[in-house]
């Protein structure tokens, strides 16, 4: 939706009136207004309603459960909140807990960049040089795992979603899903297209084991979560998820679920990790703004190395491990339950960070989060706004 189709909405009463908030003021800080119970905005800026009207818009049209929103710039909250619940009578909080998916693989790039700025591994080496065994090694290189133009097919087979929907509890080996992937032909040949697939991290992810001598767990909270002081980040190993929580559901299984507690170990050390919007908006500004890489390895990891492969041009193409769109530095994952939306945009010093969890009403596929980045960001910096595909 357009700002000004947004705007239409209000004038014509369609959206209704932010409902009053009896001492929502003490949840919000220092020059902050509640402008609803869990939603807080800076103090003057007409900005921080013309978001949440936004938001709400996109939560009725996709009938949306819970909506966790927030817009920063420079640093400072816009305006962030909640919308909806997590379970029956609990409503929704921005403080809770959510997964994050594939946010995960541009942390990881992050770290594929710092050993290479240690000498410990070449963007340019083969996976073969590394890990003999994987098909196809001595063809892909560490770049074309980083940037997807390997060409490994994804693991999510129709066997693999059969499998997964027979039983969402099962453990999967990283093993497992390597070969899932990488015992399938080659979709192209190496560095010729861009497609994205899961696969390429999963290997990368057990790369950098190698190459930084421990668990990439371990490698990912010592160069990113403790450097940022990401304290509400975690990798977990198993399906729990810190409290406070924000459930999650999925109709995948033929039915309307809560999948909060589904195994997440078919995407270990690509998506298992869980995270809040305000420390993903801590990540999006980090990352946009090369705050724990050297100025060239910054360079390195958004050179338009995809630009004129398969879908992609100079304005719009995949870096390390992200979409980079009209100048916004987007991931856009989902795991079941749970759509994401996290993106910064250097120029503006301004990250948008969304979450949206589906309600029994919401119609299948649609990508809930981006039709929220994209109507908010098209309000802020309609300038700049991505052309990035949801319906």
């Amino acid at each position: 939706m357009t700002a000004s189709a947004v705007a239409a909405l209000l004038a014509v009463g369609f959206l209704g009136t932010i409902p009053a908030a009896a001492n929502a003021d003490a949840r919000c800080g220092h020059g902050q207004t509640a402008l609803a119970a869990e939603v807080c905005a800076a103090s003057g800026d007409a900005r921080g309603a013309k978001v949440l009207r936004t938001v709400q818009s996109v939560k009725e049209k996709y009938g949306a459960r819970a909506v966790l929103f927030g817009v920063w710039q420079h640093g400072k909250p816009l305006v962030t909140g909640a919308l909806g619940t997590s379970m029956p009578g609990v409503r929704a909080s921005s403080d809770d807990h959510v997964r994050i998916g594939n946010v995960t693989e541009s942390m990881m790039t992050t770290v594929l960049m710092k050993l290479v700025e240690r000498h410990k591994i070449a963007l340019s080496d083969t996976v073969a040089k590394w890990l003999p065994d994987v098909p196809h090694g001595d063809q892909v290189t560490i770049l074309q795992l980083a940037n997807s133009t390997s060409g490994y097919a994804s693991f999510y087979t129709d066997a693999w979603t059969a499998n997964f929907r027979a039983d969402p509890f099962r453990h999967w080996t990283v093993d497992e899903e390597i070969a899932g992937g990488a015992d399938q032909p080659l979709d192209f040949t190496p560095g010729t297209n861009w497609r994205f697939s899961d696969t390429n991290f999963m290997i990368l992810g057990k790369v950098l084991e190698k190459a930084g001598g421990a668990p990439f767990a371990t490698q990912l909270t010592h160069d990113v979560l403790a450097p940022l002081d990401l304290g509400e980040t975690a990798m977990t190993t198993t399906s729990a998820i810190p409290s406070p929580v924000l459930h999650g559901y999925d109709a995948e299984r033929g039915d309307y679920q809560d999948s909060t507690f589904w195994s997440i170990s078919w995407a270990a050390n690509i998506g298992n990790t869980t995270s809040t919007i305000g420390d993903l908006a801590v990540w999006a500004r980090a990352l946009g703004k090369g705050t724990l890489l050297t100025r060239a390895s910054h360079k390195q990891q958004f050179a338009p190395t995809t630009a004129g492969l398969g879908p992609f041009t100079d304005a719009q193409y995949y870096a390390l491990g992200m979409v980079v769109s009209n100048g916004w530095i987007i991931s856009n994952p989902n795991v079941p339950g749970y759509w994401d939306a996290v993106a910064y945009l250097p120029s503006k010093d301004m990250a948008i960070v969304l979450v949206v969890t589906a309600g029994q009403s919401s119609p299948q596929g649609p990508h809930y989060a981006i039709a929220g980045f994209d109507a908010v960001a098209d309000l802020l910096t309609p300038s700049n706004r991505p052309q990035f595909p949801y319906d």
